[in-house]
């Protein structure tokens, strides 16, 4: 008997369709580029736990006839290819013939549809891939696809869903990604019934954002525009003193196509080098027009990757637009100059501190950190603290009971106000704050933190709503220092969200009061005075667990006797 063998029709449409459908937010992605390419100025993306009861999407678009209807269900059919020449042509997201009959293969599917022309829709159900009933249907022009039960007869697939409130940020992201590149679009997302937000036509890519970020972030956005040769570009990004901790704001459009590429990302990073702090990312919006015989959206079924004819001409273009904004442009005689608006000032990037030779780093063993000093426990009297200078504005020289160290005051000070949290947290006094102004803040972060306030207000600190979109911060830790409070805001909805799935709450909690902590101590580069040293020294040798930040970094660093023999080779 032979070992290789034919596989029927079903298990071919499941393993299909897999590749297509992993999660609810795949059947709205392909669901969605539908109703974009069926010129449909109204889409609404409303859902039932998570997407993993009920997903239904509707649209006012072109609508199908009941031929049409019948044959999209069906595998490679489509209306956007007529042979393979067209594959260089293409003008719309979708084009596989394979989003409806994947989505169809594992739930319960009904589809209705009307075209303008018709006087009466058509009413598709479907199980499995296959057409149980077909009526008339009264609707308005446009398309309604109704996804029950996904993964129903894949139980190993539905196992492995992601929770509802996982599914719905997910949902949320994509769409207010996809909002941007179709201002002309109304979008409404609702779960459970209650619309998670509402979004009417915009003039402009921009005005998208500005409606979506906020008051505080949109005052740090800079646009610029450029072409080279047939490739042009439309960016939006903020300025480099004004970022984020991860690239969750960096969002990527080729001829209006969300996409991930590593090319546009490296040329981003290329582009702020020198100007923003390391493991510190901007936001960026690239909106590229590409000639579509010059990039290969067919590189995966998800059409999610790209691959660019000449990726280097548009490394360049991205890097010399954005570069252009901050810093005088380089000359390049072989290429035509940039066509840019609202040209910025400019500003040059700041000074490299020169890195001590490796010989010294080795003498003193940087490396591996000598024992620091513990508090006595017993000791009737503080330790003897005196302050001799900080440099960089960011370390303190001092002696401890005569011993020579250097402490890095950002990180005791936030071992100090990680202990202060902890301790609030187990209902000690917090601070009230007399005046607190609302923090516009991006959507997904007010989503976030709104659904999270009970988890937020126990580590010490209190924010609630104000309106749809801002927060006040109501009360802080005894002593805060000065903290940018959209910062804090943006990093707890991050933490959030990148929770370990099923994380135990005091774990998440842990995490948020680490993110407060790091936020509200005393930053490297500020400049203190000699009593400002002295209590913050005096205060940090009596914490608790001094060895290290909350994040493991070590504090001080001792100047020991052996240390400083080696030095000067004694």
């Amino acid at each position: 008997m032979s070992a290789i063998r034919v596989l029927d029709e079903k298990t071919v449409s499941k393993i299909a369709a897999g590749e297509v459908i992993e999660r609810p937010l795949s059947v709205i992605k392909e669901l969605v580029e539908n109703a974009i390419d069926a010129a449909a100025t109204e889409i609404a993306v409303e859902i039932q736990e998570g997407g993993h009861r009920l997903i239904r999407v509707s649209d006012n678009g072109c609508g199908m006839g009941p031929d049409d209807c019948r044959l999209a269900i069906e595998s490679h059919t489509t209306s956007k290819l007529a042979d393979i020449a067209d594959l260089d042509s293409l003008a719309t997201l979708g084009f596989r013939g394979e989003a409806l009959h994947s989505i169809a293969a594992v739930s319960h599917l009904t589809a209705t549809s009307r075209r303008r022309q018709d006087e009466v829709g058509v009413c598709l159900r479907v199980e499995g891939g296959k057409i149980i009933s077909e009526e008339p249907a009264a609707r308005n022009p446009g398309t309604t696809v109704e996804v029950e039960n996904l993964f129903y007869n894949i139980p190993a697939r539905q196992k492995f869903l992601k929770t509802s409130r996982a599914e719905v940020q997910a949902i949320s992201n994509f769409l207010s990604r996809v909002f941007i590149a179709y201002p002309e679009i109304s979008f409404r997302f609702a779960h459970n019934d209650v619309d998670v937000f509402r979004i009417e036509p915009a003039e402009s890519p921009m005005e998208r954002i500005h409606a979506q970020m906020g008051r505080e972030v949109s005052g740090a956005i800079e646009e610029a525009r450029g072409n080279l040769k047939r490739v042009g570009i439309h960016a939006i990004f903020t300025r480099p003193d004004f970022t984020f901790p991860n690239r969750r704001f960096q969002t990527y459009f080729v001829n209006r196509r969300l996409v991930k590429d590593r090319s546009i990302t490296i040329a981003v990073d290329t582009a702020y080098k020198g100007l923003i702090p390391s493991g510190r990312y901007p936001m960026c919006i690239m909106l590229l027009a590409v000639p579509p015989d010059e990039v290969d959206v067919n590189v995966h079924p998800a059409k999610t990757e790209v691959r660019f004819l000449h990726e280097h001409e548009i490394h360049s273009l991205i890097y010399r637009t954005i570069r252009s904004s901050f810093v005088e442009p380089l000359k390049v005689e072989s290429e035509p100059p940039l066509k840019l608006v609202s040209p910025q000032a400019k500003i040059s990037p700041p000074p490299l501190l020169q890195p001590h030779p490796p010989a010294v780093q080795r003498e003193l063993k940087l490396e591996s950190a000598p024992p620091l000093l513990v508090p006595d426990a017993e000791a009737d009297d503080k330790q003897r603290v005196e302050i001799y200078d900080q440099f960089y504005d960011t370390f303190i020289f001092a002696t401890v009971n005569g011993q020579p160290v250097i402490i890095d005051q950002h990180i005791a000070s936030e071992r100090i106000m990680y202990n202060r949290l902890k301790r609030a947290s187990a209902d000690a006094p917090s601070q009230r704050l007399l005046i607190s102004e609302p923090v516009e803040v991006p959507h997904y972060v007010f989503s976030v933190l709104n659904d999270n306030l009970d988890a937020i207000n126990s580590t010490g600190i209190e924010i609630e709503s104000f309106g749809d979109r801002a927060f006040v911060i109501r009360s802080v830790v005894h002593n805060a220092g000065a903290y940018d409070p959209l910062s804090l805001l943006t990093t707890l909805a991050n933490e959030i969200t990148a929770a370990p799935f099923k994380a135990p709450d005091n774990v998440i909690q842990d995490k948020l009061i680490t993110v407060v902590a790091c936020k509200m101590a005393i930053q490297g580069g500020q400049k203190l005075s000699r009593e400002e040293m002295k209590a913050l020294v005096e205060e940090y040798l009596t914490e608790e667990f001094n060895r290290t930040c909350p994040h493991g970094r070590p504090i001080m660093f001792e100047l020991s006797r052996e240390a400083l023999n080696s030095w000067f080779k004694r």
